[in-house]
């Protein structure tokens, strides 16, 4: 993310005249700003609602009924033997399924994010080249 900043400044400043690079930074400061705050709150609310969508996807198939959650409960149960309680089994199987949404989750936002970059990095393409030499030559951050 560092290595965007320092190019999308260049850009942004080409072809300016010396007196129009404050209003320059001043809107490049404020767009990033927004930038970043939009794109995190797409980001929460979908990494929220992935993870209410694939906890509901997770928990339908631990059913009391299902060989395999017997299996692993009574295997559990024998790991925790006479250890703190019989809901203890339960508590693990939960964070464990809680532990794989969270992370199926994660990797839908992650798949988001990949999918708006690879849309957005071909205009990059599509940018005209300013004056050369036109930059500000220093005081940039």
């Amino acid at each position: 993310l560092p290595f965007l900043f320092v190019p999308i400044n260049a850009i942004a400043y080409v072809g300016l005249k010396q007196t129009q690079t404050a209003q320059a930074s001043s809107l490049l400061n404020v767009s990033r700003n927004l930038g970043g705050t939009i794109g995190i709150c797409f980001a929460q609310t979908q990494l929220a609602g992935g993870l209410q969508r694939h906890q509901s996807e997770l928990t339908q198939t631990l059913n009391p009924l299902d060989p395999n959650y017997n299996d692993w409960m009574q295997k559990a149960t024998s790991v925790f033997g006479g250890q703190g309680d019989a809901t203890t089994p339960l508590a693990v199987l939960y964070s464990q399924m809680q532990r794989q949404a969270t992370m199926l989750a994660f990797l839908d936002v992650f798949r988001a994010m990949m999918v708006v970059v690879l849309v957005v990095a071909p205009l990059v393409l599509f940018m005209r080249s300013g004056k050369t030499g036109s930059a500000p030559s220093g005081g940039m951050h």
